[in-house]
Order: structure tokens, then C-alpha cells, then sequence
């Protein structure tokens, strides 16, 4: 084999063996996710990369993957404090690529960007999902059938779907403005709901018995049914400050605000009229100054020890106007409000039509002025009568009668309606005048008719002519004429004897024509004349083709081949015969043979596995073998031995190859070795409710593979008081950050959270009432949030938060206490947000203890970008913010704030409200 055959036989070995490891590397690869790929957002993508991709390969494998809690804030935090960079910078618009995490059972995403739409059907076992404050229009959890909290307030939702969350135990959904309808029919198991601040007009509690804990305050609910069969596991419960519209309408002398609800529940009213002055469904009164800016009146629930619910309704009149007076000549309506006297003169539209008078009906011309008023169409009509036209006669010519029909006489009738003036009369008819139809007689072959009668004044047929029927034919034969050879004959016919009329006419029969036989040729020899062919007719016999003389032929020479000699043969020369009658005319004579022509067959070498050949002889001329090759026995394979030891994880083999052909083969193989793993790194802390992770390296090929660490419980990682005071200060745990806060006044609590710090596994909390001398200390047993309870409604209260985690030695290390929050125990109610034009006034509830007031609007749910108001006294309860643009949406909310030792602390925001300027 040559050289370069040698080496193309080697490359092809390495080249498989390349792609068989090649080939295995690309499977486990099938089973990783590409983050680039998989994660549109670059914040979400670079937060994934930098919590989750802990080999930093830029892929996440099924042990990355395996997670069951996300809270993508804390992930946002990581990645701006990995930065160097503010966290309100980093902004996520786009979950996508969240399905990489198909075993989460807690995701909070809230306030992580404006996300718009959220489709959670890629996270089929989630239970837990908090997509707050996000700027959601649309929500689809209709695969979440585990669910079983859900908050999502503070978004943009006009609907919400939850009829595939039948688990659902927990559903916060407030602050969602545009919110005005929310089916919870089919939540069964539903404990906690808290809808406040929405737009809903309705809420049907009938099928929810589980439900304990419920805030509907801030809506526009009219009623409320909390009856106990309904509800009767409900014992914390906020239902106050609803707030509806209704239309005032002017009926029988009374002013009426229709609102639909039950008579008997209306506990007590703002109207200060005999009969609660509600009645049917409806609120009355004759005084309009007393519902001008509203009422209010409570509604009892149906609940027991349940307090009534507080509804305070906005009232318009847009529907009372009726049209005062029409001036028709400059096209404007005056309208008056029946509730409040006030009167508007509109520009109007005019239109007229006619309808025409006729003969003896008058006609009438209308015309009609039509304008709009605060979305109403009022109008006015006046009618103008047109006198009749009357009658023109126009004559109706007779009609003569005739013999069968009646005439009539002249008459008149109107030419322009064509009513009958004068109607016409009858004019008998004639009868008729009779004269005689002569009779026809019959022929052979026409019938003739019998005599008849008509009326010759009009030629009608009185009696009727009748056939006498034809006299027929009678046959006479006229014989036939027989044809011959030369004539033609004729056929037999009919005729009539009495007016010799031919009936079938003779036909000739034609003539025969010979009947042609043939008179046989003889055929001329070699030697001997021949005839041609004649013919005769075989009926008459007479001679129609005589017969000629066909001269003798003579003989045809045919060469007959020569047959050339053969090696082993004899041949012959050529001869000559007649083609005709084969007479032989030259004979042929012997062509002695030819004798072998011997060449030599080459032999074949043998090779390591197939046999050679010896040369032969053959004849060249005619191919026969004359020495016959024999076999030279194959030379067998010379193989060399290679051994290939054995690695971690590949088998060790011998390898044997011949030297002379190159051919290989593989044998005696050993098995892998195995990887010797070290004793491994804790690469990710566990946590509570967050599994960590140990890695672990190969010492022979540095090869790492990851093992989970389980989740800590809490009382894994809280620690003694003394190792709590014990624990030292290290730098690198950050502070917490973040921190937020939530009263709950019906508990006297205050709900404080915080983001995540990153492997933090407990924070420490203290706090007290400002001013007081020692601290209270607890722990968030390794949550994000603390509830800080039996709080004083007004007080000041100051908190800090410290972050805790074991070290590598298992001692117990702490960040620096967050800097101390300040908390004003009060939270603002903005009872009213009114719009005018290019203007809004804010209303609010007054607080005795209050310093005063700040108002924040912006254009924006988030409030980015919102300007302040600051009001310096606690008196003041409206404010009215001018110079807003027209049609634009604003958000307000207000807080009160408090002074103490010479700083100003600020009270709770109150909830967002929106409204769209005039």
C-alpha cells in the first residue's frame, strides 16, 4: 500500500473517533438552554446570568433550571448592585424565556417594569404568583390550575379571568383602576380577598362560604350581600366609602336618583326626608339643593355585627332638560332643566318635508329644529296644512255591443286621481244572424263535409260542418319484368282501378352483369412456357379475359459462401447454384484448416487477503485455454499491537494493525476508570425555601459536576440571641434595601418588607415607638417582610433591618443595620377626585394630629416623574391642582405628614386615583 493511502486509512480512524465523542458532548448539549436565545429582555437575560448560570457557560443546565421560588426584584437588585448602578435604572419589559423554569411554584415579579401582558401557562405547577404594579392590561393564568395566591394590584386590568383557579386561597387585586367587574363564582376555597380601590360596580359573594377576610372599600357598589349563608366564615371584613353615580330624572313633581337597590336595606340616608325618601328603587326629594352635590346613605350587608356599608353617590342631570322654546327663523332651541330651572339656547339643525294635498285630501308642510345637549338630542316641530285640489272631469268614451257581449254607455272620471264621476251603463248585446255552410263531397283520398251554419254578422260557427270520410283506393297488381346479364328488369306495382292513381310504383330490378370466373394461369419453369390468368362468365359462359403466353424463365445463379477454415477445422471455396430450382451450376471445393496461435495469460500476484494466479497459455485466434493457471496461495495479514490506556470516563483498548495493508482492528478493551471527585465547594448557600448548591472536581481530569444542598427550615437558621450579639460585621453582606410598608388598621399592624440579600439566610429586626428608650428585636425567620403589631393609630414609629449568614466554618456573620425608617402611622383617605376643566379638586378625609398635607400627581400609574403639592395646614381637606391638559389622564394620591423634634415624617400614601381631564 502506498504512503498516501497509509495516511488517508489513519485519518479516517482519528476522524470517527472524533465524531463519536463529538456526537456524545452534542447530546448532553440538547439538554441545556441557551440563555441568549431563550431570554429577550437584556435585564431579565443578564439577571439569569449572573443568579442562575453558576459554571458561567453561558447555559442552563436541568440543575440551574431546577428551581421552585423566583423573586425577580432580588434578582434586579443583584444586578444593579453588581453594576455599581441605581436599581430604578434597570427595568424589565418582557418575561420571555421564563418557561426555562418550568418547576417554580413561587414567582414574584411585582414591580419590575411595565410588562403590559403576562402569560403564566408555561409555569404549570405555580402556586404562588405576585405580578404587582407591573402596568398589566391582560393576565392569562387559565393553565394555573394550582394556584394558590395571587396578587396583582396596581396594574391596568379592565377584566380579570379566574375560573380555571378553583385552588385559589388568596386574591389580591386593588388598585386597579379601570377594574369595574370581577367574577370570583367559581373560588370555593377562597379565604382572603382584597379587590379595594377598583371601579366595580357589582361583587356576587354567594358561592365563596370560605372567605374570612374581605376589602372592598373604594368602589362603586351600590349593594352588597354578606348574608351568613353567603359568607359565613367572614370575620375581617373593609366595606366603607363606596362611590357611584346616578341620573337625576324630573317625575310627577319629585326629583329621582334611580340606584336599583333593595328598600328594605337602605339603613340610614343624607336626605333628610320623611320615609328615608327612598322608595322603589329609587331616592326622592323636591329640593334640589339638597342632592346638588351628592348624598349618601348606608346599606346594611345582611350580615350580622357586619357594620353598613357607606355609599356616597355623585348625581347629574343631563336627562331632565325639556325644549322651552323653538325659534325657528334663526335655528335655535332653548332647553330647561326641570330639576334645577336652568335654561341653554342651542344651535340648531334644521330640516323640513312635505307631503303633497290631492283631490280631496289636504296636504301638510312640517319643519323641525334639532340640537344636542350633554349627549341628549332634543327637538321641536311646527305643521303648516296645504288645501285639498279638487276634482277635473274627463270623459269615458261607449263600448259597442256585440253579438255575445254587452256594450256600455259614455261615463266621466277625474284625469288627475282617476276616481268615477259618472259611472257608465250596460248596452245589451245583439244575438246572433244565422245563414248555411254548403256541403263538400268525399274522394279516394280526401273526406268531404256535411252542410253547416254560421252568423254572418260575426262568422261565428253556430252548427258545425261534420266529415264525410273518404271513399279510398282500390288495388290493382301491374306485373313484374325478370333482368338478365345485359338488361335490367322491373319489379311489380299497384295502382287504383277507379282513378288509376299509382299506389306503389314498379322499381327497377337491374340488370345481373356477368359473373366473373377465373380460368387458373400455369406458371412458366426455368426451362417450360407458362399462361396467364383468364376470365369467363359462369352464367352465360362467354369469354370476358383470354389467356396470354408467359415466356419460360431461365435460370438464376446464386453464388453459394465459402466457409472459412478454423483452427481446428476444414473449409470450403465458394459455388454456384440456380436460386430459382437450386440446380447446382459450380460445385465448391475443400479449404484445408488453420492450426493454434499460442499467447501467453499473465499471472496474478496474491495479496495479504485474497489468492494469486500462475500465468497460462491460450490460442489468440480463438481464445481456447491451452495451459490451464494455477493457484498462488494468499500471503495472510502481519499485524503490530498499539495498547490505548484507559481515562475517566473512556474505555482503555489494544489496537492492532497490519504493516503491510494498513487493515486495524480493536481488542482487549478496559473499563473507564471513573472520575475521583474531591470533597466539593458550597457554591450556593441554601436558604429557606431556597435550595443551595455543592460542586464537586474531578482530581484526575478536573471534570465538575453539582449536587443540591436542600432547602434550610427556619429554625435552621435562626440563631441564639448569643450568637446573634456575637455574630461579626461583615462588609460584603449588603444592607436591606428597599424597604416598603403597609398598615392594616382594622389589626393595628404595620407590614414592612424588603429586597432580598443576596445569601442572606435570616435578618434581624428592631424597632420601637420614637423616642422610647430600648429596642424590641425579632427575627423574619428568613422572609423579606415583618409585621409590626399593637401599634397606636398617629404614633411614629423607627425600624432597622440586618442581614444574617453562617460563614464557611459555620459561624454566624451579619451586614451593617439598614439606615433607621421612619413611619408615620397614618394613611391619608382621598374620598374624592372631581374633574373640570383643564382641572381637578382632590378631596380628602382631615387628620386632627396631622402637621398638613402633601398632594403628588403625575401621568403615569407609576408615579415617575409626579410633582408635589405640599399643604402646611391639617384643616384643609380640598385642593383643586389647575392648568392639567385637556383629555389627559392623571393619577393623584395624598399623605399627611407629621412633625417631631424639628424633622417632618410622612404618613402612608393613600391609594391611587385616576380620572381624565375635561
Amino acid at each position: 500500500m502506498t504512503k498516501n493511502k497509509k495516511q488517508i486509512s489513519v485519518l479516517t480512524v482519528i476522524l470517527l473517533f472524533a465524531i463519536s465523542i463529538f456526537s456524545g458532548i452534542m447530546t448532553f448539549a440538547d439538554d441545556n438552554i441557551v440563555i441568549d436565545t431563550a431570554f429577550s429582555d437584556p435585564v431579565f437575560r443578564d439577571c439569569v446570568k449572573l443568579h442562575y448560570d453558576t459554571d458561567k457557560d453561558g447555559l442552563l443546565n436541568e440543575d440551574e433550571r431546577n428551581i421552585d421560588t423566583m423573586i425577580v426584584s432580588g434578582l434586579i437588585d443583584e444586578l444593579a448592585a453588581s453594576r455599581g448602578v441605581d436599581r430604578d435604572t434597570l427595568e424589565i419589559s418582557s418575561l420571555n424565556g421564563i418557561e426555562s423554569f418550568s418547576s417554580l411554584t413561587i414567582l414574584r415579579c411585582n414591580n419590575i417594569g411595565e410588562l403590559t401582558s403576562l402569560d403564566m401557562s408555561c409555569l404549570p405547577n405555580l402556586e404562588w404568583l405576585d405580578c404587582s404594579d407591573d402596568g398589566l392590561t391582560s393576565l392569562d393564568i387559565t393553565q394555573n390550575t394550582k394556584l394558590t395566591r395571587l396578587h396583582c394590584c396596581s396594574n391596568e386590568f379592565t377584566s380579570l379571568d379566574f375560573t380555571a383557579n378553583t385552588n385559589l386561597e388568596w386574591l389580591h387585586c386593588y388598585s386597579n383602576l379601570e377594574l369595574e367587574s370581577l367574577n370570583v363564582g367559581s373560588l370555593d376555597k377562597l379565604e382572603e380577598l382584597r379587590c379595594q380601590d377598583c371601579a366595580l360596580t357589582s361583587l356576587d359573594l354567594s358561592t365563596n362560604t370560605a372567605l374570612s377576610t374581605l376589602n372592598c372599600s373604594y368602589n362603586h357598589l351600590s349593594s352588597l350581600d354578606l348574608s351568613a349563608t353567603a359568607v359565613s366564615a367572614l370575620t375581617d371584613y373593609d366595606i366603607g366609602n363606596q362611590t357611584i353615580s346616578a341620573v337625576l330624572i324630573y317625575e310627577d313633581g319629585l326629583i329621582k336618583a334611580p340606584v336599583g337597590i333593595n328598600e328594605s336595606a337602605v339603613f340610614s340616608t343624607s336626605l333628610d326626608t320623611e320615609e328615608k325618601a327612598f322608595k322603589n328603587g329609587a331616592f326622592f326629594t323636591n329640593d334640589y339643593s339638597k342632592v346638588e352635590n351628592g348624598f349618601s346613605y348606608e346599606y346594611s350587608t345582611g350580615k350580622d355585627s357586619c357594620a353598613e356599608m357607606e355609599v356616597s353617590v355623585s348625581v347629574s342631570h343631563s336627562e331632565s332638560y325639556a325644549v322651552s322654546a323653538s325659534d325657528f327663523e334663526n335655528k335655535k332651541l332653548t332647553v330647561k332643566c326641570q330639576i334645577c330651572g336652568e335654561e341653554h339656547t342651542l344651535n340648531a339643525n334644521y330640516s323640513s318635508s312635505q307631503t303633497d294635498p290631492d283631490c280631496t285630501n289636504p296636504g301638510e308642510k312640517s319643519e323641525t329644529l334639532s340640537a344636542d345637549y350633554e349627549g341628549v338630542t332634543y327637538t321641536d316641530t311646527k305643521k303648516e296644512t296645504i288645501d285639498a285640489l279638487g276634482h277635473i272631469e274627463t270623459p269615458i268614451p261607449a263600448v259597442a255591443p256585440t253579438c255575445t257581449e254587452d256594450g256600455l254607455t259614455a261615463g266621466v272620471k277625474c284625469s288627475r286621481c282617476q276616481a268615477i264621476l259618472t259611472a257608465q251603463q250596460v248596452d245589451p248585446k245583439l244575438g246572433h244572424a244565422e245563414e248555411t255552410i254548403p256541403a263538400v263531397a268525399p274522394t279516394c283520398t280526401e273526406d268531404g263535409l256535411t252542410a253547416g251554419v254560421k252568423c254572418s254578422r260575426c262568422q261565428a260557427v253556430l252548427t258545425a260542418q261534420q266529415v264525410d270520410p273518404k271513399l279510398g283506393h282500390a288495388e290493382e297488381t301491374i306485373p313484374a319484368v325478370a333482368p338478365t346479364c345485359t338488361e335490367d328488369g322491373l319489379t311489380a306495382g299497384v295502382k287504383c282501378s277507379r282513378c288509376q292513381a299509382i299506389l306503389t310504383a314498379q322499381q327497377v330490378d337491374p340488370k345481373l352483369g356477368h359473373a366473373e370466373e377465373t380460368i387458373p394461369a400455369v406458371a412458366p419453369t426455368c426451362t417450360e412456357d407458362g399462361l396467364t390468368a383468364g376470365v369467363k362468365c359462369s352464367r352465360c359462359q362467354a369469354i370476358l379475359t383470354a389467356q396470354q403466353v408467359d415466356p419460360k424463365l431461365g435460370h438464376a445463379e446464386e453464388t453459394i459462401p465459402a466457409v472459412a477454415p478454423t483452427c481446428t477445422e476444414d473449409g470450403l471455396t465458394a459455388g454456384v447454384k440456380c436460386s430459382r430450382c437450386q440446380a447446382i451450376l459450380t460445385a465448391q471445393q475443400v479449404d484445408p484448416k488453420l492450426g493454434h496461435a499460442e499467447e501467453t495469460i499473465p499471472a496474478v500476484a496474491p495479496t495479504c487477503t485474497e489468492d494469486g494466479l500462475t500465468a497460462g497459455v491460450k490460442c489468440s485466434r480463438c481464445q481456447t485455454i491451452l495451459t490451464v493457471q494455477q493457484v498462488d496461495p494468499k500471503l495472510g495479514h502481519d499485524y503490530n499491537a498499539v495498547v490505548t490506556n484507559p481515562t475517566c470516563t473512556a474505555q482503555g483498548y489494544t489496537t492492532h494493525t497490519c504493516s503491510r495493508c494498513k487493515h486495524s482492528y480493536a481488542d482487549t478493551y478496559t473499563n473507564a476508570k471513573g472520575h475521583k471527585w474531591d470533597d466539593g465547594v458550597i457554591t450556593v448557600q441554601p436558604e429557606v425555601g431556597k435550595a443551595g448548591q455543592k460542586t464537586f472536581t474531578c482530581t484526575v481530569c478536573h471534570t465538575k459536576k453539582n449536587e443540591a444542598l436542600p432547602a434550610l427550615t427556619p429554625s435552621e437558621v435562626t440563631p441564639s440571641e448569643t450568637e446573634a450579639n456575637n455574630a461579626k460585621v461583615n462588609k460584603t453582606i449588603k444592607k436591606p434595601a428597599g424597604i416598603t410598608t403597609v398598615s392594616n388598621k382594622k389589626r393595628r399592624e404595620l407590614h414592612v418588607s424588603f429586597k432580598a440579600v443576596n445569601g442572606a439566610q435570616n435578618y434581624r429586626v428592631m424597632f420601637r415607638k420614637a423616642g422610647a428608650k430600648s429596642w424590641t428585636y425579632s427575627w423574619t425567620k428568613g422572609k423579606t417582610e415583618y409585621v409590626i403589631k399593637n401599634l397606636k393609630n398617629n404614633g411614629l414609629y423607627e425600624f432597622q433591618f440586618a442581614a444574617y449568614k453562617k460563614n464557611s466554618l459555620g459561624k454566624w456573620e451579619r451586614g451593617d443595620y439598614s439606615k433607621t425608617s421612619y413611619r408615620y402611622y397614618y394613611k391619608a383617605v382621598l374620598t374624592k377626585v372631581t374633574p373640570a376643566k383643564k382641572a381637578v379638586k382632590l378631596s380628602w378625609k382631615r387628620n386632627k394630629s396631622a402637621a398638613g398635607y402633601q398632594i403628588e400627581y403625575a401621568t403615569n400609574y407609576n408615579m415617575k416623574n409626579s410633582k408635589k403639592i405640599k399643604i402646611n395646614s391639617n384643616s384643609k381637606t380640598s385642593y383643586t391642582i389647575k392648568g392639567l391638559k385637556k383629555g389627559k389622564k392623571y393619577y393623584f394620591r395624598v399623605h399627611a405628614t407629621k412633625k417631631k423634634g424639628g424633622k417632618t415624617y410622612i404618613g402612608e400614601y393613600s391609594k391611587r386615583k385616576g380620572v381624565k381631564v375635561k
